[in-house]
């Protein structure tokens, strides 16, 4: 009898034993995770949707929030104003840029409003043997005009959605985004940050 219980009070031991180490082993990993240092694109939104502040700027009088309706309307003024073509995707030439180049979007809606604005450009003279009007020297290009314009600080990421290295500038709710979708096309995604769930 008294073997017994030593060998049930033995198994208690352990068992508490046993419990105490895994609870142990876990508050250590939510430690680590909780001390991981941030990656600079987490600091960076953090810190800009802290400040509270829109910026919906884009291009060409198109902003973020603007209804379909008003796109609508605006995007037929400049039609027949000839500053663009096209109504499925719209299209617009660069000029100011180091080579001429050609520049395609449409908007994504969310509740009637635009909250997203996917761009692509490309050299109109890019060819397989013109390394000089390939995507990436496009991207610098890009990068500096909008440096200018947006008074951008870019910064090198990978891109949250696309899993691709791309430049990033976040300022209060906007994300502008630009990354290479093959050696022609440049694509560009203006973003609204607070549209969108999970952005952390």
């Amino acid at each position: 009898m008294f073997k017994v219980v030593s060998i049930i009070k033995s198994s208690v031991y352990r068992f508490q034993f046993l419990n105490l180490y895994i609870l142990l082993f876990i508050l250590s990993a939510l430690f680590v995770v909780s001390c991981e240092p941030k990656n600079e694109y987490q600091q960076r939104l953090e810190t800009e949707l802290s400040k509270d502040i829109r910026v919906d700027s884009l291009f060409l009088g198109y902003y973020l929030g603007m209804s379909q309706e008003e796109f609508y309307e605006h995007s037929w003024q400049l039609n027949k104003q000839e500053i663009v073509t096209g109504q499925q995707t719209i299209h617009y030439k660069l000029e100011n840029l180091k080579s001429p180049a050609s520049m395609e979007f449409y908007p994504q809606f969310k509740e009637g409003q635009i909250y997203q604005m996917p761009v692509e450009i490309h050299y109109d003279g890019w060819a397989p043997w013109n390394r000089d009007l390939f995507a990436d020297s496009l991207m610098v290009d890009v990068a500096q005009l909008y440096e200018e314009k947006y008074s951008a600080d870019f910064f090198q990421a990978i891109h949250p959605e696309s899993q691709k290295k791309a430049l990033i500038d976040i300022q209060g709710n906007r994300r502008i985004s630009i990354f290479k979708r093959d050696d022609r096309i440049l694509t560009i995604e203006f973003l609204d940050l607070t549209a969108v769930e999970n952005n952390l």
